[in-house]
């Protein structure tokens, strides 16, 4: 079996590491005949964030709180890894 992952996220102090990051990151992918959209570009979801801010990473909520972030996730989304053999 082959997965592929190609979303990811980064979370930094500041939106200039974040920025550092972005080309780090493009400059890796190019290496492998990958691209990223353009940062910031109406409408992608390559984009920089207010670290206030509640965002959505593979359909998951990434909450803000104090010290650091929350991934709430319902137990019916766990269901099905939490069962032997369920990658097949």
């Amino acid at each position: 079996m082959v997965r592929y992952a190609d979303d990811f996220i980064v979370l930094t102090d500041t939106e200039r590491e974040c920025r550092e990051v972005d080309v780090i990151a493009r400059d890796l992918l190019a290496k492998k005949g990958f691209e990223l959209p353009p940062l910031d570009m109406e409408g992608s979801k390559t984009y920089v964030a207010n670290p206030d801010e509640e965002i959505e990473f593979l359909g998951l909520a990434v909450v803000p709180v104090p010290g650091g972030y929350y991934y709430p996730i319902e137990v019916i989304i766990l269901q099905p890894i939490l069962q032997p053999n369920w990658m097949g």
